[in-house]
């Protein structure tokens, strides 16, 4: 199912679901966010100009504990941090147009 686009993999789970008579079967994605939730951990994602990196941090960390993971120094230094939800994102196409909105 990696090599599967996104519309293959909607359309594989909705016959696999159809043929064993369940509600939804577990995916990698499931996997990944009950070990993430078990181990008490969530992930927040930083982007600028070259790249966008994923970080890992305890649950429900604030922002200033969260700039910790990258450094330490961004703890202690924190001043703001601009949030826009990935939904958001993704619905209006980029990092401008959600935060305008």
């Amino acid at each position: 199912m990696m090599d599967f686009s996104p519309d293959e993999r909607k359309e594989y789970l909705s016959d696999l679901v159809a043929k064993e008579h369940v509600e939804h079967v577990p995916t990698l994605d499931d996997l990944i966010a009950l070990a993430f939730k078990t181990v008490g951990l969530m992930y927040y994602f930083t982007t600028g100009e070259k790249e966008t990196r994923a970080w890992t941090i305890p649950f429900a960390s604030k922002a200033p504990q969260a700039a910790g993971a990258i450094h330490t120094d961004f703890e202690r230094g924190f001043i703001k941090a601009e949030v826009v939800s990935y939904e958001n994102i993704a619905a209006l196409g980029s990092w401008n147009a959600a935060k305008e909105k």
